[in-house]
Formats: structure tokens, sequence, C-alpha cells
């Protein structure tokens, strides 16, 4: 940090004996203009051009190099996921209830660190932009079909027995609790970036395909964070109030 681009440009051509040139800058997957007053962060990438024996000289003042075959660091993410699967797995007792984060918590906490392990060092966790549409896209569209046909059959049956009056009211459930958090959170509590603000609701109703759509609008990342901590105190919230529910409701029919 503190390095701008035109300090690169006076290195480059301190290290190469003819001449070496810096064509392009990114960060987090985004192109950075090439001006000369741009400040370069850790984890930043750059692309240099010119003859070999150059570039390894201006690579040792540069720093290091990364592969540029487009194949996906399968090893890196297996690893991910599997911490996150474990941490999901571990209950924690609080009154007498065990509470855990759930599989989606604990994937999405070891994403955070496993992508911030990605972008202070570039060299790991590979990923083409062509696979990372692929799994998201894919795993939206997979989530979805199997929550329909999981609750399809089910969700019919309530139908045909309890009538329209079911659906509607899973509707205003689902409205009108996520339209008040919205007016609630902008006003009160002042969150007034909207990608935040819905990424927080979304990750409070645990609604993975509107955090898709979100990831998708914003075009980076920001609303990963204001989404995994809801995202995760709602399902510790869930599983606390689940067995309040039941036994207020088994009190209530007895």
């Amino acid at each position: 940090m503190g390095t701008d681009i035109g300090s690169i440009h006076a290195r480059l051509n301190d290290a190469a004996d003819y001449g070496v040139f810096l064509v392009g800058a990114r960060r987090s997957g985004h192109d950075l203009p090439s001006l000369s007053g741009v400040e370069m962060h850790r984890g930043d990438e750059i692309t240099v051009v010119g003859r070999p024996a150059d570039l390894d000289k201006a690579q040792k003042v540069l720093g290091y190099p990364i592969a540029a075959a487009a194949v996906t660091d399968f090893v890196f993410f297996g690893v991910g996921v599997a911490l996150g699967m474990l941490i999901g797995l571990i209950e924690v007792p609080i009154f007498g209830v065990s509470v855990s984060i759930g599989t989606g918590g604990g994937c999405l906490l070891s994403g955070l660190v496993f992508g911030w392990l990605r972008g202070v060092h570039p060299q790991f966790a590979s990923l083409p932009t062509g696979a990372s549409n692929f799994l998201r896209n894919f795993g939206l569209a997979a989530f979805v079909g199997a929550v329909g046909l999981g609750a399809g059959a089910q969700a019919l049956s309530a139908i045909r027995d309890s009538g329209l009056t079911l659906l509607l009211l899973g509707v205003a459930v689902t409205v009108i609790p996520t339209v008040l958090s919205f007016f609630i959170s902008y006003t009160v509590l002042r969150i007034r970036n909207p990608i935040e603000l819905l990424a927080a609701i979304a990750g409070g109703r645990s609604a993975n395909p509107a955090f898709a759509a979100l990831m998708e609008k914003a075009g980076n990342a920001t609303p990963v964070v204001p989404f995994t901590v809801t995202y995760a105190v709602a399902n510790v919230l869930l599983t606390l109030w689940g067995p309040v529910i039941i036994a207020l409701v088994t009190v209530n029919a007895s």
C-alpha cells in the first residue's frame, strides 16, 4: 500500500536493461485506470510485457508471478468447503438448546476467510470468470429446483385442504416483514446504501436467490458481508425460536 502506478513505471525502467511496460492493473477482478496517481493495494495484479530476461528482473522488484493458465484450483475450494461444513456442524448449547449456524452459514464464514486469502495472495484459488459464473448460476438453479421439488407436493396438499387462505397468509408473512425491514433500516438505522441494505434483509430471510441476484447486479463483493452476518444471526435465532414456537403451540393446543 502506498505505491502508485507512476512509481511502478519508474521501478520497471530501473530494473530492465531494454524495457518492461505496464499494460494493465486489476483489483478484485476489475480493471484499474492506468493513471500515474492511482494507488496500488496489497493483492492488486499488474500485467507487464517485455523480454523474458527483463521480466525476470522486474519480478524481483515488483512481487511474485501469477500463473496465466485459466484453471480452477479445486484443492483450495475443496478445503474451504470442507472447513465450512465442519464449522456448520459445531453446536453450542444455549439454555438447553443446541445451536449451530448450519452448513450454509459455515460455508459462508469459510468463504469470507478464503476469499480474503485470495484477495491478499492472488496466486491461490485460481477461478476463471466463466467457471465462476457457471457455478453461481447452476448453484442457484439447483437450489431453487431442489426447494420446489421438495415443497411442491406439500404445498399443493396444503392448498387443497386449506384453500387459498394459507397461500395468501404465506405471501403476507413473506412480503410484509421484508417491506417493513427495508423502511425501518433505511429511516431508523440509516442504512442508505441500497446494496448493503437489501443484502442484510436477504440474509435475515435466508434468501439465497436474492443474494445471488444482488451479487449479479452489484458486480462486486459488496453484498457479501451484510448478507453473511444477518444470515448467521437468522440461523441461530431460527434454531432458538423453533423449539419455543413448538412448545407454545403444544401448550395452546392442549
